[in-house]
């Protein structure tokens, strides 16, 4: 620009022949020229525009005819944004200064969109008079429209991350693309390979996506631009495959699921087949005689515990396939641990358990299945006899909390390891391996009486401070319709249930 600006014919513009330039010009415009930083300026109220080369590679087709031309004619398409900025300087003396400002430049043979960092200062005479004006000028579009993608990529994401069906992750990425008009005028996500681009529109595909664009007229389509727009069908193809992805092995699962309540269903049909006649050969042999041998009663003790064992599976089987019919009636509390307890009685006399009861013999109306709810209790009895050395106390208690009826039984036994407290309801699941086969079961009872429960309408939760420490497992039901709330506390008498 050196040779450019000296073999310039100045005397042609308001600035006059370089030799009669004032010294202060002279001076900005020798340094101004040796500068690398993109640097011009506007000499005089006529804007006569010298600059250096960095700044001829940001006016770009502007060039040359810029060099010696009044500013208001060079950038005529921005003099509504910088002119006033202009007339500042002119009128009071103050620099000023902008930071990324939009601006639409006719310098490549459209209206691009760019970005600037530039100051204008004041060039001064002897007596203090703005003579002209020195320009510093830095291009950020790159870094604003880099910026402005990132944050496009992170709302598509962050907004499409939680999406469970397609249509939804397309909905939600419409809504996140919609906010950048300036990169995405207009944008169409298609699903159906057979989709076509339409006139003004162009084709990214990733994957299963394709993404249709017009890109927008104000920016050019380079390699930038592309990549942006790659990584967006990218990203949304990602989250449409991991939405297949999951749906496809939920429905694996459900498969495996089925394929499991089916097995479970006719196992415990098949094994039941053979314990019907085995269970009537040994009622049979019991009426024989008063006094059956060993091998027979060990015999009838097994089949029994057998037949625990399938139902507990039909059980199972019915709850996961929604089969379980409740024969609901109204009936104290009282009936239900009266119930539980007989089934647990020779375990605790076997096992020389201690079980105190503290449960109202009337006032705790419910409305339940009493034999539903009898299994739920004598499987809760049974485990704190089981899983609790000899000669410890179990502990059945229940009152009214509000409008819910709390019952709980308590041990001294093994505990539960805090891991396994949110565990402990789920289908075969037990805590350890070794004891739980030496004390039978099939890991189900727990998960039974869970279902059973939240089928009246309650909850069970179970207490533990680890192991060794003993357990606590508390039952709330809802307390029947219609109850007066005097009714609930009116007699607060134990039950007549046996302690041991």
């Amino acid at each position: 620009m050196v040779e450019l600006v000296r073999a310039h014919d100045w005397s042609r513009t308001h600035a006059g022949p370089i030799e009669a330039w004032p010294e202060s010009l002279h001076t900005i415009v020798n340094t101004m020229l040796a500068s690398r930083f993109p640097m011009f300026v506007w000499w005089g109220r006529e804007l006569v525009a010298i600059y250096n080369d960095a700044y001829r590679a940001i006016i770009a087709d502007k060039h040359p005819q810029a060099l010696g031309q009044s500013g208001s004619e060079t950038w005529a398409e921005i003099w509504d944004v910088i002119g006033p900025m202009v007339e500042h300087v002119f009128s009071t003396g103050e620099a000023t200064w902008s930071e990324n400002q939009r601006l639409f430049l006719a310098r490549q043979g459209f209206l691009e969109e760019t970005y600037f960092t530039f100051s204008y200062s004041p060039i001064l005479d002897g007596s203090n008079t703005v003579r002209g004006i020195y320009a510093t000028v830095a291009e950020t579009t790159g870094q604003v429209l880099g910026e402005r993608r990132l944050r496009t990529l992170g709302d598509l994401a962050a907004r499409t991350a939680d999406a469970v069906e397609i249509d939804e992750a397309c909905r939600l990425a419409a809504d996140a693309l919609a906010e950048n008009r300036w990169d995405l005028p207009k944008v169409r996500i298609e699903i159906d390979p057979e989709a076509t681009a339409r006139e003004g529109e162009i084709e990214v595909a990733s994957g299963s996506i394709k993404l249709f664009v017009e890109p927008s007229p104000h920016l050019r389509l380079e390699d930038g631009y592309r990549r942006f727009l790659e990584l967006v069908a990218s990203q949304l193809s990602n989250a449409v495959e991991r939405i297949t992805r999951i749906k496809n092995q939920l429905a694996e699962l459900d498969q495996a699921n089925r394929a499991k309540d089916e097995f479970l269903a006719m196992l415990g049909h098949e094994l039941r087949n053979p314990l019907a006649p085995m269970v009537t050969a040994l009622e049979l042999m019991k009426m024989r005689s008063a006094d059956p041998p060993r091998e027979q009663q060990v015999l009838a003790r097994q089949v029994g515990h057998l037949s625990r064992l399938v139902d507990d599976l039909l059980d199972v089987s019915r709850i996961t396939q929604g089969r379980i019919d409740l024969h609901r009636k109204r009936l104290e509390l009282s009936e239900i641990v009266a119930r539980g307890l007989e089934v647990a009685t020779p375990l605790f006399e076997r096992r020389k358990n201690r079980v105190i009861v503290d449960v109202p013999a009337t006032g705790l109306v419910i409305d339940g299945d009493p034999d539903r709810l009898a299994q739920v209790l004598s499987n809760l009895l049974t485990n704190a006899a089981k899983y609790s050395d000899v000669q410890t106390t179990i502990t059945v208690t229940a009152a009214c909390i509000a409008d819910r009826i709390r019952l709980s039984v308590k041990d001294e036994g093994v505990g539960i390891a805090p891991e396994m407290l949110d565990r402990v309801f789920g289908l075969f699941v037990q805590q350890s391996q070794t004891l739980a086969r030496s004390q039978g079961g099939l890991g189900i009872g727990l998960a039974i009486a869970r279902s059973l429960i939240e089928l009246h309408g309650g909850t069970i939760r179970v207490f533990s401070a680890g192991r060794n420490q003993g357990s606590e497992f508390v039952i709330e039901l809802p307390v029947a319709d219609g109850v007066p709330a005097g009714e609930l506390t009116a007699n607060t008498a134990p039950a007549s249930i046996p302690t041991w």
